[in-house]
């Protein structure tokens, strides 16, 4: 630096503006590398003003002032330095120029929220076979992506770029920032430990470029007690990360308990269901099999009663009748086995008849309850002793009853 401070002193006073100008851009570069922001803006912006004509030059020194104007965030002069640099490289046809004011756009555009700009920057920057500019340009994708929330095109770059680290012979600060970008990917995908890995690489450079810079031990023990600092949070957010992921696992295996409990209720209950459909189904089978069978053998036996009756109808002896009814029926008349087929079947049948039907005839509520067998109007009017218009009567109340109310299907439902 005290070179530099004597070029520019001699050749201002030889008045060699061109000589003036490298001096001074030279002398403003190593400032900014010390961090001397503010001493190398004046010097850089003198050095543009004697650049003149050499636009290659120019474009360098516009590019400085830039990135000093990133530095302090004055992004909007930042900007107009970064494309002037551009235009003048454009004209030198300086492509070192190009690639630098290009690259440090994007970073501009980056610091900004301005990410499709600061993606299409980088873009317009071909490395070809620079390993140094593959590197930058992996990185700056990256850092963009990771800014954008993109980690599987982050993750492509980042990978990019740590393979490049052993190859290309790249300087401290710039190895730093990847590590540093490194370390923020990994922090907002959630991988603290690696995030805490790399930052522990990028402050041991730190560590290294600041001992060049200052040789003060009170500086080594700031950035120990940062480290200290960085790594307790880290480790906090760790910790804290552990704990949301048991309590999100214990969350989710309770409302597995309590679905499977739900679930298992609903088959037992589904299973109680279908044993009681199963239940009443076979109740109303087995009370139809025995409503047919009953029903088919009186038939069977009046009809037999019509027929020995034809046979004898000519005939005056009244006890032969009486024996043949006798020997099929027993001891009892016709009514009184229909009355114990009825109790059978339905128990109550009769006496809920007359209790809800106090009006009804001995003969309508014998026709009512003889209305759910299999009987035709000849048998059933056998079976009462009575004519069939006589019968055809007593039918039309009892329909019109069913029709209001029906006492088999209330016993039935009773009964299950």
């Amino acid at each position: 630096m005290v070179f530099f401070k004597e070029a520019v002193k001699y050749a201002e006073l030889i008045g060699d503006s061109l000589a003036f100008a490298r001096a001074s851009y030279n002398l403003a570069r190593l400032l900014y590398q010390k961090f001397l922001n503010e001493e190398a803006l004046p010097v850089i912006k003198s050095a543009d003003a004697y650049f003149g004509t050499q636009y290659d030059e120019r474009a360098l020194a516009l590019n400085l002032i830039g990135c000093i104007k990133v530095n302090s965030l004055s992004f909007d002069e930042a900007e107009n330095c970064f494309k002037q640099s551009i235009v003048y490289s454009q004209l030198s046809n300086s492509q070192i120029a190009y690639k630098k004011a290009m690259g440090n756009l994007s970073v501009c555009y980056r610091e900004q929220g301005r990410y499709d700009d600061a993606i299409n920057c980088v873009r317009q920057i071909k490395a070809g076979t620079d390993t140094i500019r593959l590197f930058l340009n992996n990185m700056n994708f990256g850092k963009l992506y990771t800014c954008r929330k993109q980690y599987d095109s982050a993750t492509y770059y980042f990978n990019k770029v740590i393979d490049l680290l052993p190859v290309a012979k790249l300087k401290d600060d710039n190895v730093a920032s990847a590590y540093n970008g490194l370390s923020k990917f990994e922090e907002a995908r959630g991988n603290y430990k690696s995030a805490l890995s790399y930052k522990q690489k990028q402050l041991v450079l730190h560590d290294k470029i600041h001992t060049q810079l200052r040789e003060d031990n009170l500086y080594h023990i700031n950035k120990k007690y940062d480290y200290e600092a960085l790594q307790n949070d880290m480790n906090r957010r760790i910790i804290s990360n552990y704990r949301i992921e048991i309590a999100m696992a214990s969350v989710i295996i309770v409302v597995l308990a309590v679905v499977f409990a739900l679930y298992y209720r609903i088959v037992q209950k589904n299973k109680k269901e279908a044993e009681i459909k199963a239940t009443l189904m076979r109740v109303l089978n087995d009370n139809e099999a025995l409503i047919r069978d009953k029903s088919e053998t009186i038939s069977e036996k009046l009809r037999s009663m019509q027929r020995l009756e034809i046979l004898t109808k000519d005939q005056k002896d009244k006890y032969l009748l009486s024996n043949l009814e006798k020997e099929m029926f027993g001891d009892k008349n016709h009514w009184e086995v229909m009355t114990d087929l009825f109790n059978t079947i339905y128990p109550g049948l009769y006496d809920t008849l007359k209790e809800k039907h106090p009006d009804l005839s001995e003969l309508e509520r014998r026709v009512y309850m003889l209305s759910n067998f299999n009987l035709s109007r000849l048998d059933e009017a056998l079976l009462l002793d009575v004519s069939t218009s006589v019968l055809d009567k007593a039918r039309g109340k009892v329909k019109k009853l069913q029709e209001q109310e029906n006492l088999f299907t209330a016993v039935i439902s009773t009964e299950a």
